[in-house]
């Protein structure tokens, strides 16, 4: 199986977030700058296989590229009638809440473009030729609506070439419309989200950025950054599921558990990230897993880089195994670079969780802890 390694190299100066270039260890890369913004033609062959939408269309049209529609929800509603389309274009520009994306109501789950049709890939970035993929396309919730995109429980979709900000699930009474701020996916199998910037998305309970809420091999590639939350996974939240991929670049996340990525009874997943800059210390006492916090679950793959991150307890990678005696030996530490987080690299809530693959992490120059440097796994050092 191949694996996704990523690394920095610019900063994009007008969304303030990091480019990120993503690449297959056999050499291969994926397209577009990691930045939202992507780089190719656009086949003929595809144009008649589609639907497109336009700052310019209107829903009153019937999609096609010389007669585009305005909203993607409308692009999706024309998708789910005609099965033959699985593709749906979107020309750059800015789209916000009632102008392009939903106005928050319960009949779309209070987000921006609710997904309720399987095996669909959504492209950004077209120009208004619809020939060539060479802008930005930006989703913005304004905090006007709860997520700013919703996938429902279907298979295949995929998203790709966006910049997605602005959503706010703020909600204190109904859980779910409190999480997932920027994307939410419930459910599915081998949904997609990569070439895209998920950024300055918030929730008041868990997953300003992202939420995955069960489900089976999901990836997700894409630059997570400056998502807030004030409980669990600033980045990213994930309850459950099995053989889901977590690339890209995760940093300037804030979170009271798992800054970056927090991971909620999830099996056999792969994290392969730079994990930076992210922070769980809202709670001055409890405030755990900077980087990542892994509550229970089994089969945790970890590689990649997680490095300045902060945290009361775990800046690194933070184990919390509560369900039971048993002994969890079942996470995999796979040559990661662990370095510059502060209060331990990987710390541990018991003595319950022993990760295996320790003596594959390079440390750099160490982790601290009471000011105390190298500091790197709490139990051994």
């Amino acid at each position: 199986m191949k694996r996704l390694g990523c690394f920095i190299f610019g900063v994009l100066i007008v969304t303030g977030v990091f480019f990120v270039a993503c690449s297959l260890v056999d050499g291969g890369t994926t397209n577009g700058n990691g930045n939202g913004e992507t780089n190719e033609i656009i086949p003929p062959s595809l144009l008649g296989a589609g639907f497109f939408v336009s700052a310019d269309g209107d829903d009153n049209n019937d999609g096609s590229a010389e007669s585009p529609v305005r909203s993607l929800q409308k692009a999706v509603e024309l998708a789910a009638g005609d099965l033959s389309k699985t593709n749906i274009f979107v020309a750059s520009g800015v789209y916000a809440p009632g102008n392009g994306l939903n106005t928050e109501s319960e009949s779309y789950s209070n987000s921006g473009v609710f997904i309720d049709v399987g095996n669909l890939t959504i492209l950004g970035g077209c120009n208004n030729e619809f020939t060539e993929r060479n802008g930005i396309t930006e989703l913005d919730g304004l905090g006007e609506i709860k997520h700013v995109i919703w996938i429902d429980d279907f298979d295949n979709v995929t998203i790709d070439g966006f910049v997605i900000r602005g959503g706010n699930a703020n909600d204190e009474v109904n859980f779910i419309d409190g999480i997932g701020g920027g994307i939410f996916i419930y459910e599915g199998k081998g949904n997609i989200i990569q070439n895209t910037v998920i950024s300055n998305n918030t929730s008041g309970r868990h997953g300003g950025g992202v939420c995955i809420w069960l489900g089976e091999n999901h990836i997700l590639n894409a630059v997570i950054s400056d998502n807030s939350t004030f409980e669990g996974g600033g980045g990213i939240i994930a309850f459950g599921g099995t053989n889901h991929t977590l690339s890209g670049i995760i940093s300037g996340n804030t979170g009271r558990s798992g800054g970056g990525i927090h991971l909620s009874g999830c099996i056999s997943y792969i994290v392969n990230a730079t994990i930076t800059g992210n922070a769980a210390v809202i709670d001055p006492v409890n405030g755990r897993g900077g980087g990542i916090f892994v509550g229970q679950g089994e089969g945790i793959t970890i590689s990649g880089i997680i490095f300045d991150n902060e945290a009361i307890n775990g800046g690194g990678v933070y184990f919390l195994n509560n369900s039971g005696d048993e002994l969890n030996t079942s996470h995999v530490f796979d040559s990661p670079t662990i370095e510059g987080n502060s209060e331990w690299g990987i710390d541990r809530a018991n003595d319950r969780t022993e990760p295996q693959g320790l003596d594959t992490v390079n440390w750099g120059s160490g982790n601290t802890a009471g000011g105390v440097t190298p500091k790197n796994v709490s139990w051994l050092d």
